[in-house]
């Protein structure tokens, strides 16, 4: 998910006990590869985000047992969805004190979650959210290692997706190589997007690698997204403008409590002080005070995407959109719609964020669905 998260997430990125080294494994192919996956287009037209499982948790096993099942992934097919996105962070399966060691048993989890898909006839996006020496907080762009080209994390970097390339080529799996990257300029998000491709092409040379725009995953930045010559790469962004709108009062985003609990509505215009604050976020707000931001400006956001699938013949894919449970409901329904319906129109698959979660989710944490959202997601769909 975009921008910045909680403070306790970041502590347990660092500072995650489990001992993921315990039986370091070189982690080579999995038993059941199958040759002949690798000439089958991914299906991604309609699929959602499984967040909080392996990845933005604490990664307590006896939690992860019961918040995501094979039930979970039956019902999710069940919905006439093709396929889930899968964020993984690496201390599930590797420790910061033994690098390049894997846990058989952290990666035992991606292992169940691709048999599950694969029994339910669903492709598996499996996106690496946080990578060595990389997290997407705005408070870390200064700070990740990763963009230096000569840093151990870097380095740690492509031998964790080399391994991973190994361990499941020839599955119904697209490798996504990182979530949300915030390289300083773009140009240097697109000298580590080709040495991850190259990574991941030297050891699955026929599967689907994903490649992400910079800063946050925005549309604009599309604009000088590298293009790949390699005609199984797709290209992600995530959607989730007006973010003022998407994120209104997020607890994680602290600026937001400025609005001192006011509803922010959809499609506006809205008009309140906090657009004079410099939030960080790819674009300025104030464009929100000037006319509405419905349908029209979702649709002019989305330019630099439909531009460079024209100028290139890319597949194009939103990997995450979403607005917080709390935004005003019927607001928030229209929102989806609107976007949803762009979508559709342009034939771009998507992967709402997310599965279940008190904030965004179909689901909420007890279980229960908000049928009003899914309707509204299957409708897109159907198109």
């Amino acid at each position: 998910m975009n921008l910045a998260w909680t403070t306790i997430y970041v502590k347990c990125i660092h500072v995650h006990t489990y001992n993921s080294s315990a039986s370091g494994v070189d982690a080579g192919d999995r038993s059941d590869y199958d040759p002949h996956m690798q000439n089958t287009a991914p299906s991604l037209s309609f699929g959602t985000n499984i967040s909080h499982w392996i990845s933005q948790s604490a990664l307590d096993r006896d939690l992860m047992r019961s918040f995501f099942t094979r039930d979970d992934v039956a019902g999710i097919a069940g919905w006439g969805m093709d396929h889930i996105r899968l964020p993984v962070d690496y201390p599930l399966f590797e420790n910061d004190g033994s690098p390049s060691h894997y846990s058989a048993e952290g990666l035992g989890w991606i292992d169940r979650a691709l048999d599950w898909c694969e029994a339910e006839g669903l492709w598996c996006v499996l996106d690496m959210h946080i990578l060595p020496g990389h997290v997407f907080f705005a408070e870390s762009r200064n700070h990740n290692a990763i963009f230096d080209p000569q840093s151990p994390a870097r380095r740690r970097a492509h031998e964790l997706w080399r391994m991973l390339a190994r361990r499941y080529k020839g599955q119904k799996v697209v490798f996504e190589i990182l979530n949300e990257p915030i390289a300083l300029d773009n140009e240097a998000w697109n000298e580590l997007a080709r040495s991850l491709h190259a990574a991941v092409r030297e050891e699955a040379p026929d599967q689907w690698i994903m490649v992400p725009s910079n800063e946050w995953d925005h549309v604009k930045n599309f604009e000088t997204l590298r293009f790949f010559d390699d005609a199984r790469t797709l290209y992600t962004f995530h959607y989730y403008e007006p973010m003022l709108f998407t994120h209104q009062n997020a607890p994680w985003i602290p600026w937001t409590k400025r609005l001192g609990g006011a509803e922010v509505p959809y499609p506006g215009p809205f008009n309140h002080p906090i657009l004079d604050i410099d939030s960080g976020f790819p674009l300025d707000l104030d464009f929100m005070r000037k006319a509405p931001y419905g349908p029209e400006f979702l649709e002019s956001l989305l330019s630099p995407v439909i531009d460079f699938r024209k100028k290139h013949g890319a597949t194009v894919y939103c990997g995450e959109f979403g607005t917080v449970s709390y935004s005003p409901p019927e607001d928030r329904l229209r929102w989806y719609g609107d976007l949803c319906s762009l979508f559709a129109r342009h034939q771009i698959g998507f992967a709402n964020w997310d599965y279940k979660s008190d904030d965004f989710g179909i689901k909420d944490s007890s279980g229960s669905i908000n049928k009003r959202l899914l309707d509204t997601l299957r409708k897109a769909a159907r198109r």
